[in-house]
């Protein structure tokens, strides 16, 4: 396994009893990429992703929340949790 940092950037809920962890992971070599994590009950699926593809889901999903809550903010209602601390590499997650 490779040396590496994750910072928590968020925790949310999702719909269905979902969660949605994005991390902020640094690797010994340099490389920085966000981790996404979802769990489904005991399913999880985890990926790693550059800033460029972050960029870009991101403005879809701006995109897609602002026109789907007709921009009133109701699309945001799911954030559950901001945690900004820094959290050591688990074992637990894959």
């Amino acid at each position: 396994m490779t040396d590496e940092t994750k910072e928590r950037l968020a925790t949310i809920a999702a719909p269905y009893n979902r969660e949605i962890r994005l991390d902020d992971v640094r690797f010994s070599s340099g490389m920085r990429l966000m981790r996404i994590v979802i769990r489904e009950g005991h399913r999880i699926t985890q990926f790693d992703i550059d800033p460029a593809t972050a960029c870009s889901w991101g403005k879809v999903l701006q995109r897609w929340g602002e026109e789907s809550s007709g921009a009133s903010g109701e699309g945001v209602s799911g954030l559950a949790a901001n945690d900004q601390s820094t959290t050591a590499p688990d074992n637990d997650e894959q």
